[in-house]
């Protein structure tokens, strides 16, 4: 991404003051924390998207104090790592398709995470550490597919 890119993109959310679809901005003064996965499996699931970490929504997408861009990478890092056959499963699954990168914003280090959709017959990407209930089958979901004009990603319907 090139830097007007970023400052585009940043002037999308600061105008209206909130995330958009395809824009997710996340302090990440704390690290990484589980909040982001929701983000990475929808954006993964559906057109792709960006997500911001360094920018704090509370103060209007100003940089968040206490963000420590390194450990946000190496954090991101490990989400999208190839894990070996003993290991256990990263926080999602499949990894995301990702290009993380460090830029700065107003002279503050900024993450920018661009998300690639993936592609049909891997999808859903989602958290295997959650534990589901049932899995829907084509037919009980049929309803929300036809009133939401998504598809099926088992029989892409």
């Amino acid at each position: 991404m090139r830097p007007t890119e970023l400052r585009e993109l940043v002037t999308t959310v600061r105008l209206p003051g909130t995330d958009t679809s395809s824009i997710e901005v996340k302090s990440a003064a704390a690290g990484v924390g589980k909040s982001l996965w929701p983000t990475l499996s929808a954006f993964s699931n559906t057109r792709g998207g960006v997500v911001v970490l360094g920018l704090d929504e509370a103060t209007g997408f100003e940089p968040a104090t206490g963000f420590d861009a390194r450990k946000v990478m190496n954090q991101i890092a490990d989400v999208a790592r190839p894990r070996g056959g003993n290991e256990p499963s990263g926080p999602l699954s499949p990894s995301p398709v990702m290009t993380v990168e460090q830029m700065e914003i107003d002279g503050s280090p900024v993450v920018v995470v661009e998300v690639d959709e993936l592609p049909a017959a891997e999808k859903p990407c989602s958290s295997p550490r959650k534990a589901k209930s049932a899995v829907p089958t084509c037919a009980s979901v049929m309803a929300i597919i036809v009133s939401t004009r998504t598809r099926c990603f088992s029989c892409q319907y």
